[in-house]
This record gives C-alpha cells, sequence and structure tokens, in this order.
C-alpha cells in the first residue's frame, strides 16, 4: 500500500543501474545509466572534452533492440547447428546406423547429448533475453551505445541545449555508427 501511495505521489521509480568508466566511439567517459522500467537514460562526462553527453532508449526502441538480438540469437543457433550437423555427417560417412547395436545407439545418443549441453553452457551470448532480465537488457544496449553528432537543430537555442554529440544505441549499426 506505501509503494502505491508512493508511486502515485513520486511517479515510477527509477534506478541508477551503471555508474563506470567506459570507451564509447574512442572516447573514455564516465557512463551513467538510469533505468526505469524499459526505459533508459545514459549520461557520459568527459574529462577530455570537458562536456557531458546525453542518449535516451525508450521502452519502444528497448523491445525493438531486443527483438532484434533474439532473432539474431535464433540465426546463429541456427547456423550452429547447420554446421555441427555437417561434421557429424562428414565424420560419420560410410557410417551404416541400422546395424549399429542397442549399446552403441546410445552411447551415440549419450555423446549428442552431453555436446548439447556444453554447447548450451558455452554460448551463453546466443540465449534470448527476456524483457524482465534488466542487467542482459543493459548489456545489450552497452554494447550497441555509440558517441555521434545530433541531428541538426532547427534554432540556436536548441542546438546549444542539445550539445556537441549525444549517445544513441542503433540495433544494426551498434557501436560502429557514425555521422548523424
Amino acid at each position: 500500500l506505501r509503494e502505491e501511495e508512493r508511486t502515485r505521489l513520486e511517479g515510477a521509480k527509477v534506478d541508477v543501474v551503471y555508474r563506470r568508466g567506459m570507451i564509447v566511439s574512442g572516447v573514455h567517459l564516465f557512463l551513467s545509466v538510469k533505468r526505469c522500467g524499459l526505459s533508459f537514460k545514459f549520461i557520459g562526462r568527459s574529462e577530455e572534452h570537458m562536456d557531458t553527453f546525453l542518449g535516451f532508449v525508450y521502452r519502444e526502441q528497448t523491445l525493438v533492440l531486443l527483438d532484434v538480438h533474439n532473432r539474431w540469437c535464433r540465426e546463429e543457433k541456427a547456423k550452429a547447428k547447420e554446421r555441427e550437423e555437417q561434421i557429424k555427417q562428414e565424420m560419420y560417412e560410410g557410417y551404416d546406423f541400422s546395424r549399429e547395436s542397442e549399446e552403441s545407439r546410445k552411447i551415440h545418443m549419450m555423446q549428442d547429448f552431453m555436446g548439447d549441453a556444453k554447447a548450451v553452457q558455452k554460448d551463453e551470448k546466443y540465449k534470448e533475453v527476456k524483457a524482465w532480465q534488466y542487467e542482459k537488457i543493459l548489456n545489450i544496449l552497452l554494447d550497441k551505445l555509440s558517441l555521434v553528432d545530433p541531428i541538426k537543430a532547427c534554432s540556436y537555442d536548441i542546438q546549444r541545449l542539445e550539445g556537441k554529440k549525444v549517445l544513441i544505441c542503433d540495433p544494426s549499426l551498434g557501436a560502429e555508427a557514425r555521422g548523424h
């Protein structure tokens, strides 16, 4: 009941989820990330440039990034499975599975199972991320974080407020985003 009252009076809870130094697009920043639900605010402070850079990723953009990431995970898993099948086929070329004993069949099944378990443990980056896994979402966003020139503003006052650079998370370009 108190939490509902606090939310009604103060609004949604904002947490600082990241506060460390990081190199973004070749610029060393002290990066602070605030999260409210699935919306993120990036604040990068550069000692070298004596400037502060801001970036926002809203809920809808976060969901798009998650969708792109999860699609990539599924594609990579499918490619890995194809490669594994091809390797298995090359390894057992000419082997007649129909003449194999029950014990050999069990051994092969166990080897396949153990191989899959090891692959799953090894390929943590290929796991799909759910919307409630905030730390993993943050890691995806940090991987795609880039410092770019802002879109040119229509007036000098607005341009002055925006700053010289902005932080963005682009799902297709990732940290390689350049320009404006």
